[in-house]
């Protein structure tokens, strides 16, 4: 589950600048590192929250002549770019290949690296005040996830893709 708040300006009849926020749910899972050794085996939780300017660009307007004349629909192109805040906690055991002291292992990443934003918006017009909304957003993170030597440090992808149905209000 994902949350998603814009907040726009129109400039022209086609384009629109604003800034938009998505936050989203806790990912959880189970992890496993290997080195020449020992095995470490995680279990971790990881959220991402995105903060970007956005540019979107009105493509096609659809204006269907049998339905009331306040009804459209519209698909945007969007485009932009800001700042997410990483943040993943591990914990789990390690274990020697050889002997058996058995450690407790737990890890806190946390960062804040650029992100790029693509997606599209559909919006359907109601009336001049309410629409219903389809979200995708496709973000890329700056955020290699590797230590010095090489291990992943948090196991989550950098490149993230969102959809979400929602409802847009005009003041």
């Amino acid at each position: 589950m994902t949350g998603l708040v814009s907040v726009d300006r129109i400039v022209t009849q086609r384009i629109s600048v604003g800034a938009e926020l998505s936050i989203s749910s806790e990912i959880k899972g189970r992890q496993q590192q290997r080195t020449s050794d020992r095995i470490t085996n995680f279990r971790s939780r990881h959220h991402d929250t995105i903060a970007s300017g956005a540019i979107k660009m009105n493509l096609l307007t659809f204006v269907p002549t049998a339905h009331r004349p306040d009804f459209r629909v519209d698909v945007a192109a969007v485009a932009g770019g800001g700042l997410a805040w990483r943040h993943t906690v591990r914990a789990g055991t390690s274990y020697p290949f050889q002997g058996s002291l058995v450690t407790n292992v737990e890890q806190d990443f946390s960062d804040v690296v650029s992100a790029a934003t693509v997606g599209v918006n559909g919006t359907f017009v109601f009336s001049p005040r309410v629409a219903a909304m389809l979200t995708a957003r496709y973000y890329m993170l700056a955020d290699d996830d590797r230590d010095a030597a090489g291990f992943p440090r948090r196991g989550v992808n950098s490149k993230l893709f969102i959809f979400g149905v929602g409802t847009r209000f005009t003041f």
